[in-house]
C-alpha cells in the first residue's frame, strides 16, 4: 500500500474519531475523552488527508512529466533545433572565405549558354529547327555545357555563393533557374526573336536543367574540393 493511501486512511480514522463521541469497532469501543481531544484528532485527521492528496498529486505529476534531456558533456557540440541544411553542411564551415559572386548570376549564366548553344530564332526561315534539336541531343550538348562549367572558376565561385544562401532562398533560386527559357512563338501568338520555336525551347529547357543539376551536384562538395576542380 502506498504512502498516500496509508495517510488517507489514518487521517480519515482520526477525523471520524474526533467527530464521533464513541466509535464502535470489532475490537471494541474507541472514543476521545474531552471536547479538546476530539478537536485535535479531527484537525489531525484533516491535515493527514490533505497531505495524502498533495502527495498523490505530486506523484502523478512526476510520472506524466517527460524526462529532462541529458546535460551536455564538457566539450560536446551543442544540439541545434534548426533544420539540417545539406547544402551548407557540405561546405568548409563559417571560417571559410565567403564568395563575392552574386548568386543571381546563375540566371545570366543559363541564358548565356542557351544563346551560345541554341541561338536566336528570328523567323520561319532563320530559327532553331527540329533537325537542330536532333543534332543537339545526339551531341549531348546540354551535358557538355554542364561538364564545361564544372571546371570554370567563376561558376564554382557562384556555386559557393549559392551554398551560403539559406535553404529557402537557395531552393527558390534553383527553381527559377530551372524555369529559365523563352516562350514559344505559339505561346506568344507571334513570331519574334523574343520567343523560340518548339525545338528551341526544348533545347533551352535541357540546358537549364543540366546547369541546375550540376549546381546541386557541386553543392554536395566542400569548398576546398570545388577550388581543386578549377585547377
Amino acid at each position: 500500500m502506498s504512502f498516500p493511501s496509508i495517510t488517507l486512511i489514518v487521517g480519515a480514522f482520526f477525523l471520524i474519531v474526533g467527530l464521533v463521541v464513541i466509535f464502535k469497532t470489532q475490537y471494541g469501543e474507541v472514543s476521545a475523552t474531552g471536547r479538546f481531544a476530539r478537536v485535535i484528532l479531527a484537525v489531525l485527521g484533516v491535515v493527514l488527508m490533505a497531505v495524502s492528496v498533495i502527495t498523490y498529486s505530486y506523484e502523478r505529476a512526476s510520472q506524466t512529466q517527460p524526462p529532462a534531456p541529458p546535460a551536455p558533456q564538457p566539450g560536446a557540440p551543442a544540439l541545434s533545433l534548426q533544420p539540417s541544411d545539406p547544402g551548407r553542411e557540405a561546405g568548409a564551415g563559417p571560417d571559410a572565405p565567403a564568395s563575392k559572386a552574386d548568386p543571381e548570376k546563375l540566371i545570366a549564366v543559363i541564358k548565356r549558354e542557351q544563346e551560345a548553344e541554341v541561338g536566336t530564332s528570328y523567323d520561319q526561315y532563320d530559327n532553331f529547327s527540329d533537325d537542330d534539336l536532333a543534332e543537339f541531343k545526339r551531341r549531348r550538348k546540354a551535358e557538355a555545357v554542364a561538364a564545361r562549367l564544372e571546371k570554370d572558376g567563376e561558376f564554382l565561385d557562384l556555386v559557393a555563393a549559392i551554398r551560403r544562401l539559406d535553404m529557402t532562398a537557395r531552393q527558390k533560386l534553383l527553381d527559377r533557374a530551372a524555369g529559365t527559357y523563352k516562350a514559344t512563338w505559339r505561346q506568344m501568338k507571334k513570331i519574334s526573336p523574343e520567343g523560340q520555336t518548339e525545338a528551341g525551347q526544348a533545347a533551352e529547357k535541357m540546358i537549364a536543367a543540366a546547369v541546375v543539376g550540376k549546381v546541386k551536384e557541386l553543392l554536395q562538395k566542400p569548398d576546398a574540393e570545388l577550388r581543386k576542380l578549377s585547377l
